[in-house]
């Protein structure tokens, strides 16, 4: 028997051993040939007997595959990778050690659905090795996709804490006509949130109302709001208010896109007392005067 890589019987593999030259209608023989590398070779067969030759049969297609694949992304469309995959697993760190899921029988560029745990209202970055049916595993950890989960729970406000700058330890006293500070109250929130419009922090010195405004930290879990005390009006201790004014402003969580409803922080008095100036009234000088009726006599 002789094998063929074309469906003519013209191109003959080399085989080895030879085949014997006599066999029975029922005899097992082993040929070892040399196909092309990741590649599938489809493979026919001719008998002789006594220079009569049988037809030309096909025997089977033989896929030779030591390439591993790769894993590039998951999307809801399907992929283009060109390879068979076996196992798809997915893993939560970059050195594909701590398995996220994985899905078995997957063929290439079609869609599949992997379930895994993740950080509740946090983000996680998911990577991921491929195993083809020739048992080629994936040689390097490939990122694949960040997924944030949602926090059904509105946001709240987890601390109201107040720095100055040029930084102050507290107590203090300042005294605005001669060195110029900045008041930051941070409102610190149980989950990182976006904020739209200028929502503002109430609070009181020397009993008076004051308003920090809003000023950055949109996208995280920290807010800052800022005042500028006056050294003309500003003079007494201060104490914190009890919640934030949203007015036409919105916090919302980043990941959930949940409302903060609840505004209410707890009151703290931090030790700062202000040194005001107090007006004097205006004295006019100038020399008297006085008016006088004249009658002609």
């Amino acid at each position: 028997m002789t094998l063929y890589s074309n469906a003519t019987c013209t191109t003959a593999l080399t085989t080895s051993p030879a085949a014997p030259a006599a066999m029975t209608s029922t005899a097992n023989v082993a040929l070892t040939t040399t196909v092309g590398a990741n590649t599938t070779t489809a493979i026919y067969g001719q008998f002789t007997l006594s220079s009569k030759k049988s037809a030309c049969v096909f025997l089977a297609n033989y896929t030779h595959d030591n390439v591993a694949p790769t894993v590039t992304y998951v999307s809801s469309s399907p992929g283009s990778s060109g390879d068979t995959i076996y196992t798809l697993t997915l893993y939560s760190n970059n050195t594909c050690t701590t398995v996220f899921g994985s899905a078995t029988g997957v063929a290439a560029n079609t869609n599949m659905a992997i379930t895994g745990q993740v950080t509740a209202n946090a983000t996680t970055s998911i990577y991921g090795k491929a195993t083809d049916l020739a048992g080629n595993t994936s040689s390097s950890c490939g990122y694949v996709t960040t997924y944030t989960h949602p926090s059904a729970a509105a946001p709240t406000i987890a601390s109201v804490t107040l720095y100055t700058l040029p930084l102050l330890s507290f107590p203090a006293t300042i005294d605005p006509s001669s060195t110029t500070y900045l008041l930051n109250f941070k409102v610190s929130t149980s989950v990182p949130v976006n904020v739209t419009g200028s929502p503002t922090l109430a609070f009181t010195i020397g009993g008076s109302s004051r308003t920090a405004t809003y000023a950055s930290g949109s996208g995280s879990s920290n807010l800052i709001f800022t005042y500028s005390p006056s050294a003309s009006s500003d003079s007494g201790a201060l104490v914190s208010g009890t919640s934030l004014t949203l007015g036409a402003a919105t916090i919302r969580s980043s990941s959930g896109n949940v409302a903060m409803t609840n505004l209410n922080y707890t009151q703290f008095t931090p030790g700062l007392t202000f040194v005001g100036q107090v007006a004097l009234p205006t004295v006019v000088t100038g020399a008297p005067y006085a008016n006088a009726l004249c009658a002609d006599s």
